[in-house]
């Protein structure tokens, strides 16, 4: 079952902003039961361990909110002027989603046994997902970008690392804790683009359709500030690095280059 409203408002040639809201609630979703789970240390079929049989009677509910915002200073054909403020475009959006479910997959039995204490972060839950990306063409041949990615971290789980309830499997989660209870570090990215276009044998009032050679010199830094975007976060309290992450992603890189067209 979904619900969704939304408006989409063009403020005027330059500025256009729109808001989604998205109610999703699912049932019917696939969990596992462990139908030879120990009873007193003694499995019912002792010719077997684990018998999981899937069930369809867990749920998932998500809130989402989108926010898009794009502002252009300049629309139309773009003018051959050296210099000018107003060749600027700005695209922005934002994206809240609170999700909730209370199964993990179809061969996951609940390890507490009552699908109301499961209740835990669903998929892609995250509090704010922010995008920004800033385009200058003000100086005539250059064009500029700069963009911003950021988010908060993503929900992982939260084990005890043992056989806490001794159905023969190690999915146990302390008392009061629900799935998908650790988030990990909020993850940020800044990077810039900077391109200068030359036309060799053109006047600097052609028109675009009318130039035959072109060459582009460009620079490009991926996370600008390096900063370090934490993964491989361990949620099982017996590991040394509970909730600590083992690797850093997507480091400083620039690349410089030449494009020829013709």
């Amino acid at each position: 079952m979904r619900y969704s409203g939304g408006i989409d408002q063009t403020f005027s040639p330059k500025f256009r902003a729109s808001v989604l809201f998205n109610y999703f609630h699912q049932r019917q979703l696939p969990r596992g039961n462990n139908l030879n789970a120990p009873v007193n240390g003694v499995r019912p079929d002792p010719e077997f361990v684990n018998i999981i049989e899937t069930v369809t009677d867990a749920q998932i509910i998500r809130h989402e909110l989108y926010v898009n915002a794009n502002l252009n200073l300049a629309p139309g054909p773009p003018s051959r002027t050296r210099f000018n403020w107003r060749r600027l475009t700005l695209a922005a959006n934002y994206s809240y989603i609170r999700a909730e479910r209370n199964g993990l997959g179809p061969f996951d039995p609940p390890p507490t046994g009552n699908l109301e204490l499961e209740w835990g972060n669903g998929p892609a839950d995250n509090p704010y997902r922010i995008n920004l990306n800033l385009t200058s063409t003000q100086f005539r041949n250059l064009t500029v970008s700069l963009s911003l990615n950021a988010s908060d971290g993503y929900p992982y789980n939260w084990t005890t690392g043992v056989d806490d309830n001794h159905d023969g499997i190690i999915n146990d989660r302390p008392a009061g804790v629900g799935i998908w209870a650790l988030r990990t570090t909020p993850q940020r990215t800044i990077s810039t683009r900077w391109a200068y276009a030359l036309t060799p044998g053109a006047s600097s009032s052609a028109p675009p359709a009318s130039i035959r050679y072109r060459v582009s010199l460009f620079i490009s830094v991926n996370n600008l500030t390096n900063h370090a975007n934490l993964y491989g976060f361990s949620g099982n309290e017996k590991s040394q690095f509970f909730k600590k992450p083992t690797g850093s992603q997507n480091p400083r890189r620039v690349d410089v280059g030449m494009n020829v067209s013709f």
